[in-house]
């Protein structure tokens, strides 16, 4: 099979059907890419003896565990025991089975059908424990400062105010004093350990809080309970790995950032980013 026709015949109709506040289209993009990739591997998706309308898929990130998808034939609804599926009621090993089995449109309809029914966060809530994505000494660098009338209205964070709204737009942050180690984006290593702090302009990274996925040790893709910071190299593609939507020019740059930027790091932004500060 062609995975170009493939990603063609049914993206476009699963996409339309899928409001953005319920799953970001890059999430739904790279479950029908990981599906392909699924199908053009020999033995990826097996029958089940004596049972036709299920199939055991491999799972991509663990070659020696496979996931078990099974077809409703009076609803149309293809399952799947991964965790992904748990989130979102769709995954890339349920379509690569409905494919298989030849109700790929059908599975789809029945997902769009029942789209009301799946929110993000009754799924956290109902598949995480309480602890879930929290790290035993972790404290939050976040504080909000309370008025006469107990309504927060700024945050600080690094020990910066930033206006409330701030929280859930990207911002500039600096590695010192942090135990910020990985970009999110493209899974590099901003240094080799949390006593390094990269020299100027590379100190510094964009971040935004987002309910942050990661693999277990039992190779399950997981995602943090509440939302946490996640960071990325000071350049535009590798956001756009985890936000295709991404422009630098929604980054929020507050007073006391721009204080603290050098020369380096106004040069890497304009050539990274675009940003002229």
């Amino acid at each position: 099979m062609s995975k170009k026709f493939f990603l063609k015949k049914t993206y476009a109709e699963a996409l339309r059907g899928l409001p953005e506040r319920e799953m970001k289209a890059s999430v739904l993009t790279d479950m029908w890419s990981k599906a392909g990739d699924i199908l053009l591997i020999e033995h990826a998706v097996c029958k089940v003896p004596g049972q036709q309308d299920s199939r055991r898929v491999t799972s991509m990130s663990n070659s020696k565990t496979s996931h078990y998808v099974e077809y409703t034939r009076k609803s149309g609804r293809v399952s799947c025991d991964c965790y992904m599926y748990k989130l979102y009621k769709i995954c890339q090993h349920a379509v690569a089975g409905a494919e298989d089995i030849g109700v790929l449109n059908l599975f789809i309809t029945w997902r769009n059908r029942n789209k009301n029914n799946f929110t993000l966060t009754a799924a956290v809530n109902s598949t995480l424990p309480s602890t879930a994505g929290k790290k035993p000494t972790d404290k939050s660098t976040w504080k909000r400062h309370k008025t006469s009338n107990a309504t927060a209205t700024v945050t600080t964070v690094d020990g910066i105010v930033l206006d409330q709204s701030a929280e859930s737009n990207y911002i500039f942050r600096f590695l010192r004093n942090t135990r910020i180690m990985v970009c999110y984006g493209c899974g590099k290593k901003f240094r080799q350990n949390i006593m390094e702090v990269p020299e100027e302009p590379q100190d510094i990274v964009i971040a935004r809080k987002e309910f942050r996925q990661y693999v277990n040790e039992a190779g399950l893709l997981k995602m943090s309970f509440k939302k946490e910071f996640v960071h990325y190299h000071t350049k535009k593609r590798c956001v756009l790995h985890k936000d295709p939507s991404f422009e630098p020019q929604s980054i929020v740059i507050s007073t006391d950032i721009r204080s603290l930027l050098q020369e380096s790091h106004k040069t890497l932004i304009k050539h990274e980013l675009g940003i002229s500060l």
